[in-house]
C-alpha cells in the first residue's frame, strides 16, 4: 500500500489531526497521525512539521497516553510566545483534547483533533467541524460575533478578514515592522452617511508613534498581498526592505485621516429659530474627542440676520411651506482635539448639494478659529425640504493629518512582538466583561436640541398668554365688551410684545369694537 493509502486506513482507528481550509474541498487533505508519547509540532526538528506566520521551531506538543477508556491527550505550548488557540480561546496552560476539538497553530494552521476511540466509546454523533465554524469561534473571542445585521456572505467576509488581520500581525511581528492591525466597525455617520449599515474596516496603528490610519477592507487586502511577498523574501533571506512609498506596512505622513463627526440637528430652522450650540466631535468609536461651535441663523435674502423686532418664529413648521427660507450656517471654532492632529478642516454636504463645503485649514489644535460661514436659500420651501429640516441631521466631518510625537518612539527598547505582548497583558489585567462606555449619545444630543425648541415654544406661548391677559384687562378698563377678531389675530401673530402693544392701543379708541 502507498503511504497515503496507509494513512487513510489508519485514520479510522488512530488519533490524528486533519486540516481545515476555507475551500471545503481542501479540508481533510492534510493528516498527521499521533503516536503514543510526545508529538512535537513546529517548523523544525519536530514530529509534525507546519509552516506559516507565527509558527515557532518548537511550537507545541500533544502528549498521547494510552489508557482506558479511549486514551488521554494533553496539548501545551513549548514556548511562551507560541500562539495556540483551542476552540477559539488562547491556551496558556496544559489543556485536555477531546474528539473534534479545533486547534489553531500560529495564525494560519487550523486543524481538527480526531479521536476515533472516544467517538466509539461515547457513541457521539457530532457534526464534523467546518472552517467557518472554527473561524466564528475565533471571531467570538475577538468580540466580533454579534453581527446579526449581516447576511451569510458578509458574515463569512468578516471571518476571512479576521484571519487576514491575524496573518498581517504575525508578519509584522516576525519582521519587526512595529505596526499592529485591528478590525474596527465604522457606522454610516463615521463614513459621512446619514443611513446604512455598519461596515468593517482595518486600523493600522504605528506602535512607535501611536498614530493610526483606518483602511477600507479592500485597501488592507491589497496591502496584505504585498506584505506576503515581502514576508517570503524575508524568509528566504533575500533583500526584503522597500522604500517607504512602496512599503505595505507604512502610510505616507501626508495622508489625510478622518478625525470625527458632529451631528447637527436642523430642526430649529423648521421653526425659523436661531440656534447656537457646542457640538461634541466623536470618533469612530463614538467617543468624544473635541467640540465644534456652530450657529444656525435665519436671515433675509441678503444674509442679514433678523433683529428681535423681526423675529419670525412659527409655532407650526407647516406655516413655512411655500415661503422663502434663508439661513446662514456658521462654524465658528473647533477645540479640544488631541495634539497629534494638524492641518484640520471641516466639511459637510447640505441636502440639495452635489459637492461638499469645506472650511479653511487650521495648522494645529491651538489655532481653533474657523469662522466658516455659508448662506443657504430655499425659494420656496418645499414639503420635502421641510421634512429634512424637521427630522434630519447634517453631518459635520472633521479631517486632518497626523504628526508624530516630538519625543519619538514610545517603546524604543522593545520590538514589535514585545510591544504587542505588553498591550495584551494590559488588556488581560483590565476588568473582565467591562462594557465599552460611549461618551456621546447621539439620541441624547438630538433630544437636547428638541428641548431647546420646546423651551422656545413655551416661552412664546407664555408671552402670548400675557399679551391676551393684557388685552382683556385693557378692554375691561375701557368698558369694551367685545374685541374684534382682527385685533385678536394681530395680537396672536405679533412677533414681539412691542408689536402686540401697538395693536392693543386701538382698543380704547375704536368705537366699532365695543358696539
Amino acid at each position: 500500500m502507498s503511504g497515503l493509502t496507509e494513512i487513510n486506513a489508519a485514520k479510522t482507528s488512530t488519533p490524528h489531526l486533519y486540516n481545515l481550509n476555507m475551500d471545503a474541498q481542501l479540508s481533510g487533505i492534510v493528516c498527521h497521525l499521533l503516536h503514543p508519547g510526545e508529538n512535537k509540532i513546529g517548523h523544525k526538528d519536530c514530529d509534525i512539521i507546519l509552516q506559516g506566520p507565527s509558527l515557532l521551531e518548537q511550537h507545541a506538543k500533544i502528549t498521547f497516553t494510552e489508557q482506558e477508556p479511549f486514551g488521554s491527550f494533553l496539548i501545551e505550548k513549548l514556548h511562551p510566545d507560541a500562539r495556540l488557540l483551542l476552540n477559539g480561546d488562547p491556551e496558556t496552560e496544559v489543556a485536555e483534547l477531546h474528539h473534534y476539538d479545533r486547534i489553531m497553530f500560529g495564525t494560519t494552521q487550523l486543524y481538527v483533533f480526531v479521536n476515533p476511540n472516544e467517538k466509539k466509546v461515547l457513541q457521539q454523533d457530532i457534526p464534523a467541524p467546518t472552517h467557518e465554524m472554527a473561524q466564528m469561534e475565533i471571531a467570538a473571542h475577538a468580540g466580533l460575533e454579534d453581527r446579526g445585521d449581516l447576511d451569510q456572505n458578509s458574515q463569512q467576509g468578516l471571518i476571512e478578514l479576521i484571519q487576514a488581520v491575524e496573518e498581517a500581525n504575525s508578519m509584522s511581528e516576525e519582521m519587526d515592522r512595529r505596526v499592529k492591525f485591528d478590525i474596527v466597525m465604522l457606522s454610516p455617520q463615521a463614513r459621512g452617511l446619514t443611513a446604512g449599515q455598519t461596515e468593517d474596516h482595518v486600523r493600522m496603528r504605528n506602535l512607535d508613534s501611536g498614530l493610526e490610519w483606518i483602511w477600507p477592507r479592500q485597501k488592507f487586502l491589497n496591502r496584505k498581498f504585498a506584505m506576503q511577498e515581502m514576508f517570503e523574501d524575508f524568509k528566504e533571506g533575500e533583500n526584503w526592505q522597500l522604500p517607504d512609498e512602496q512599503d505595505p506596512f507604512t502610510e505616507t505622513p501626508d495622508a489625510e485621516v478622518y478625525i470625527g463627526t458632529s451631528n447637527l440637528s436642523l430642526e430649529s430652522l423648521a421653526y425659523h429659530m436661531a440656534l447656537e450650540i457646542a457640538l461634541n466631535i466623536t470618533d469612530y468609536r463614538d467617543r468624544k474627542i473635541g467640540v465644534l461651535n456652530v450657529t444656525l441663523l435665519p436671515c433675509n435674502e441678503n444674509g442679514s440676520p433678523y433683529t428681535v423686532e423681526q423675529d419670525k418664529f412659527v409655532d407650526d413648521p407647516a406655516d413655512l411651506l411655500n415661503q422663502d427660507l434663508h439661513f446662514t450656517l456658521k462654524i465658528a471654532s473647533i477645540s479640544g482635539l488631541p495634539p497629534q492632529y494638524a492641518d484640520m478642516y471641516v466639511q459637510y454636504t447640505m441636502f440639495f448639494e452635489n459637492e461638499s463645503n469645506r472650511s479653511a485649514v487650521i495648522s494645529d489644535t491651538s489655532a481653533s478659529e474657523l469662522n466658516f460661514s455659508k448662506q443657504f436659500s430655499f425659494m420656496p420651501l418645499t414639503k420635502e425640504v421641510l421634512e429634512y429640516l424637521s427630522t434630519g441631521a447634517l453631518l459635520l466631518q472633521v479631517w486632518g493629518k497626523q504628526r508624530p510625537p516630538k519625543d519619538g518612539s514610545l517603546h524604543k527598547s522593545k520590538n514589535t512582538k514585545q510591544m504587542i505582548k505588553s498591550e495584551l497583558m494590559v488588556l488581560a489585567s483590565a476588568a473582565p466583561n467591562e462594557p465599552i462606555k460611549k461618551t456621546v449619545d447621539i439620541a441624547k444630543v438630538t433630544s437636547q436640541m428638541k428641548m431647546h425648541v420646546t423651551e422656545k415654544k413655551l416661552a412664546r406661548l407664555e408671552e402670548k398668554m400675557a399679551q391676551f391677559r393684557k388685552m382683556i384687562e385693557m378692554a375691561e378698563k375701557n368698558q369694551k365688551p367685545r374685541i374684534h377678531v382682527k385685533i385678536l389675530w394681530d395680537v396672536l401673530r405679533a412677533p414681539t410684545p412691542e408689536v402686540a402693544d401697538q395693536v392693543m392701543t386701538l382698543i380704547p379708541f375704536d368705537n366699532i369694537l365695543g358696539k
